[in-house]
């Protein structure tokens, strides 16, 4: 009896035995499991992935650049934190709006004075706050 390539590999690396061959009972035995388990593994690097990109850029936000050119922003009275916050996204200050009202209420108490504040372009949040 004649047999494939694949069955010959897998006599030569022990998977099969020639009498499994002989009889027609071929199982190969899967080193990944079965799909359902190899989509959830999958499904887990994909998440991985994902929180290691949202925590790099969530710390390239917070980090800010190192520019040494300047710009005001005006926070007047009754101004919410997010129209300060997009102010300061489109002075260029910070680079999201989203990220840094996350930042402020994980790391400072939200109180917004009103007046005209002085900040370089690209700063850290911890200096913008």
């Amino acid at each position: 009896m004649s047999f494939g390539r694949r069955e010959e590999e897998g006599v030569r690396q022990g998977i099969l035995s020639r009498r499994e061959l002989q009889r027609g009972r071929v199982k190969y035995r899967r080193f990944w499991g079965n799909r359902w388990q190899r989509a959830m593994l999958a499904l887990a690097l994909v998440l991985i992935a994902l929180l290691a990109y949202s925590l790099q850029y969530y710390r390239s936000q917070v980090n800010g650049g190192s520019s040494g050119v300047s710009t005001t922003v005006v926070a007047s009275q009754g101004e919410g934190l997010g129209q300060f916050a997009a102010q300061l996204v489109s002075k260029r200050v910070i680079q999201s709006a989203l990220v840094f009202k996350i930042w402020l209420r994980l790391h400072s108490p939200v109180v917004l004075q009103p007046g005209t504040y002085r900040f370089n372009l690209e700063s850290s949040y911890a200096n913008v706050a």
